[in-house]
């Protein structure tokens, strides 16, 4: 007579459950900002993003000038963590940039999500002119009866 055992095991056909995921720092007062002047680092984070059946195994991160692109940075494997800052790039003054992020779960099934972008301006704005009246006609004066 024989004996076999094996280890318990899930089968895991579905993806992660897609969270938010948001272009800015954690905490801050915004949840998702579209415009940002600091140039030196772009920061995203995220939330909601998990997996009823199985783990996440891995997080991994692309950031490009157009939705779903890397042109800026290329599919980077960066681990279990709810958040990313991508500095030492030079980015470009009006450039819209996007997120796209991809969790995946011990099944090697994946999700991926993606921000809505953060322009990079760091210029003042321009100047212009304030003018009272209708149209082409500045009003010097103006009375109420």
């Amino acid at each position: 007579m024989s004996l076999g055992t094996s280890w318990a095991y899930n089968v895991d056909l579905s993806p992660p459950v897609a969270g938010h995921i948001y272009d800015g720092v954690p905490g801050s007062v915004l949840a998702d900002i579209d415009f940002q002047t600091d140039m030196s680092a772009l920061n995203i984070y995220w939330e909601g993003v998990h997996d009823p059946h199985s783990a996440i195994k891995e997080y991994y991160i692309s950031v490009g000038t157009c939705p779903g692109c890397d042109d800026v940075l290329g599919r980077q494997a960066i681990g279990i963590v709810s958040s990313f800052m991508l500095d030492h790039v030079h980015f470009g003054a009006g450039l819209t940039y996007y997120t796209s992020l991809t969790a995946c779960n011990t099944a090697e099934l994946c999700t991926t999500l993606g921000t809505d972008g953060v322009m990079m301006d760091n210029s003042p704005p321009s100047v212009g002119l304030v003018m009272d009246g209708s149209r082409d006609h500045d009003t010097e004066y103006q009375s109420i009866r």
